[in-house]
């Protein structure tokens, strides 16, 4: 049982507390109705959005009680009831997610994915993500285990909560909420089948639809995913994003440029020092009319509507650029010869 806190503690410890007294007295007896369960249920998620009262429900006794209920108990709307408690309580602490696998629920908690019901898809994918974050759980172990990676229909399950994520939480919150996903759909990719790797790039690489504009344009998740790639302020997230990315893109840096243009890519890949074939910067190089930087179909780019330069403009814009290349060679990023000095050697611009 749990003790009855000082009424210093405040109500809502006091009434955390009562509920959770209940709720383990009616585990052994079951007394009370799927309804009063519920409704008993409800009430502590309400009270345990706030941590200050939520001593009790983060111990690992807390867990215990919540597990049962949420992996052990018959009725549908309880157990989701329950599983609603327990996602909260991961959230917010990390505690209570090392308290469920070592309750032994990890597996429990994977095989409930097996489960055609919308809203265990929700709360269990839910859970397992956090399960990733700053716990012991074993990866492989749990992937191979339950066989999540031989299941096109589960890891559809996930990368829809992975769009959900990145739809619903503001971007100062994806470093802490959606890192762990990632990780997840990471070794899910390792260890997956053909056909179930093949519905992950479907799902996670951009798509024809999305080269009708410059990539990580639209709101497609494969666009929201190319621009949190960039993202300054997310460190881990970024990283996951590209590495998954370049993992789905066979580990090739052609096929990742080809994949995501060279204007997401060049960040990753010059980070972890990855040579970039020199003929992979020309468009024809990819067998298909896309742009290797922006990596948009060049039919969809738009045409120039500028009326032709005359002569004095050309030349002015030609001086522009050797002034602004002769500065970029200065920085050391590039050591090739500067485009105006061969446009003059080779006659294409008048002396």
């Amino acid at each position: 049982m749990f003790a009855r806190p000082s009424p210093a503690a405040g109500q809502g410890k006091a009434r955390v507390n009562e509920l959770l007294n209940k709720l383990q007295v009616d585990l052994q007896a079951e007394k009370l109705t799927a309804e009063e369960r519920q409704s008993l249920l409800e009430k502590l998620k309400v009270l345990g959005r706030d941590p200050s009262n939520s001593e009790s429900i983060f111990a690992r006794k807390g867990i215990e009680i919540l597990c049962e209920y949420g992996f052990d108990v018959a009725e549908l709307e309880v157990s989701q009831e329950a599983l609603r408690c327990l996602a909260n309580a991961m959230l917010l602490q990390e505690a209570p997610r090392q308290y469920l696998l070592d309750l032994g629920y990890g597996d429990k908690a994977a095989q409930r994915l097996r489960n055609d019901d919308r809203n265990d898809e929700f709360l269990i994918s839910r859970i397992i993500f956090l399960l990733t974050y700053n716990t012991t759980v074993d990866l492989t172990e749990l992937v191979e285990n339950n066989e999540l990676a031989n299941s096109i229909c589960r890891v559809k399950q996930l990368i829809d909560i992975l769009d959900c994520s990145t739809k619903a939480y503001p971007e100062s919150e994806l470093e802490q909420t959606t890192t762990p996903l990632l990780l997840l759909l990471r070794k899910i990719q390792i260890k997956a089948s053909s056909d179930v790797r093949e519905q992950m790039q479907s799902l996670l690489l951009p798509t024809v639809e999305d080269r009708s504009k410059p990539l990580g344009q639209g709101d497609s998740l494969p666009s929201r995913l190319l621009r949190l790639s960039i993202s300054p302020a997310l460190v881990n997230l970024r990283e996951s994003i590209s590495t998954l990315l370049y993992e789905l893109s066979d580990s090739d840096p052609t096929t990742f440029i080809h994949n995501i243009g060279y204007g997401y890519a060049a960040g990753y890949l010059s980070t972890h020092k990855i040579d970039v074939p020199e003929t992979m910067m020309k468009a024809d190089a990819q067998s298909a009319d896309i742009n290797p930087v922006t990596g948009q179909r060049l039919a969809a780019e738009p045409t120039n509507p500028e009326p032709e330069m005359t002569d004095e403009e050309k030349e002015r814009e030609a001086e522009r650029l050797f002034v602004l290349f002769e500065r970029l060679k200065a920085t050391g990023v590039v050591d090739v010869e500067n485009p105006v000095h061969q446009a003059m050697r080779e006659g294409r611009f008048d002396n």
